[in-house]
């Protein structure tokens, strides 16, 4: 969802909403410089909060329900009917820790999960402000007593859930209301689009991960054994001792050593850029796989609204009773068009960063590869 100043969710009527839609609850985090200096060491105290749930970005741990159900991470309220939560760090490990081998490899992908949660969490006007994520951003993990008393509170909130929709104001008055219908197609447009998201996101990760298994074990077993057989080329000779063989000998071993770096670099090459966008499909998967309950409950509201103007029509219900239901219809469509807005936005900047990185990663790969082929062609300058 948005707060502040809002572009055109692209229909006349259908307007982002205004600048006190949502209640606030603080200071929007907006840049990583203000999110330090209204929380100092934030991320830092966030990593001591997950030790507390037994997520620990230092060690890994094995994970168990108990665990996962200790500390505020699961008393952040429940918005699961118009925003779209992350996957909290331990789900994210679960599902790649299985995959990894080296404890390093495992470490960075705890603070890497870590890193796209807090990003997405501080990010959003809505969740950024949500009390319980502040008590878990700012509670000094050695006071017991006030993280119990905030994660107490938190569970008392009774502004969750549905009842979320009580605190959002919307504008009033003659021609403030949005045109349901052009909700509805703006509405069914974005749940197409997350549809082919979510199975082009599936294959993208599916080809990356094969591409990725192939450059670690495929790639580099063939320019090592391409390596080796210059080896043996360059062995054999060898057995020429005259003085003039010597260069050209040299020349073929060190290229037998170029091909086994490349090798090397290969195998290296996926985490230094395929498995970042893996992480990064995963999440959006994540997010997408919040949106069927949002829309839902959206389409729910329509269909509402639909039925009471049957019923004025039949004179089974009262013209007052129907606007009501229209406008908690146009509370909860303005606020599932912010969150879809919202949604965009951050897709475009977090691809926009992550295509950018990946991009510059391949072409710096590339260049090793060219740098290591090259001072082997200049071996054979001197002979």
């Amino acid at each position: 969802m948005l707060m502040g100043k809002h572009e055109d969710l692209g229909a006349k009527q259908a307007q982002s909403p205004p600048e006190n839609f949502f209640p606030s609850r603080g200071k929007k985090l907006t840049t990583t410089r203000q999110r330090q200096r209204l929380h100092p060491g934030g991320r830092q105290q966030a990593e001591k909060n997950l030790k507390r749930l037994n997520l620990q970005v230092l060690e890994p741990v094995k994970l168990s329900i108990k665990h996962s159900k200790h500390g505020s991470l699961e008393t952040l309220p429940d918005y699961n009917r118009v925003i779209v939560l992350a996957a909290r760090p331990e789900c994210l490990s679960r599902v790649r820790a299985e995959a990894v081998e080296e404890r390093e490899d495992f470490i960075s992908k705890r603070r890497k999960g870590l890193a796209w949660w807090m990003d997405h969490m501080c990010s959003h006007p809505v969740l950024a402000q949500c009390d319980a994520f502040q008590h878990f951003l700012t509670c000094p993990s050695t006071d017991e007593k006030a993280w119990k008393q905030g994660k107490r509170k938190a569970e008392k909130d009774e502004m969750v859930g549905a009842n979320f929709f009580l605190t959002i104001s919307v504008p009033t008055g003659p021609g403030a209301s949005l045109d349901l219908q052009e909700v509805e197609s703006q509405v069914d447009g974005f749940k197409a689009f997350t549809k082919k998201m979510d199975e082009s996101a599936l294959q993208l990760n599916h080809t990356a991960n094969e591409f990725a298994r192939k450059q670690v074990t495929g790639f580099k077993k063939e320019y090592q054994k391409v390596g080796h057989s210059f080896k043996c080329l360059s062995q054999a000779f060898e057995l020429d001792q005259q003085a003039f063989s010597a260069g050209l000998n040299q020349a073929i071993a060190f290229t037998a050593e170029a091909y086994d770096t490349i090798g090397d670099l290969f195998a290296d090459q996926p985490r230094q850029d395929l498995d970042a966008v893996m992480d990064l499909l995963a999440l959006y998967q994540g997010h997408l796989a919040n949106f069927p309950d949002i829309i839902h409950v959206q389409k729910g509201a329509l269909t509402k609204v639909k039925e009471s103007k049957r019923h004025v029509e039949e004179g089974k219900m009262e013209l007052q009773k129907a606007e009501g239901i229209q406008e908690r219809c146009n509370i909860i469509s303005f606020a599932t068009l912010a969150e879809i807005n919202h949604f965009h936005k951050i897709r475009v900047r977090d691809f926009k960063s992550q295509m950018q990185h990946f991009l510059q990663q391949q072409i710096l790969f590339f260049q090793k590869v060219t740098q290591k082929l090259e001072e082997a062609l200049h071996k054979y300058d001197s002979i």
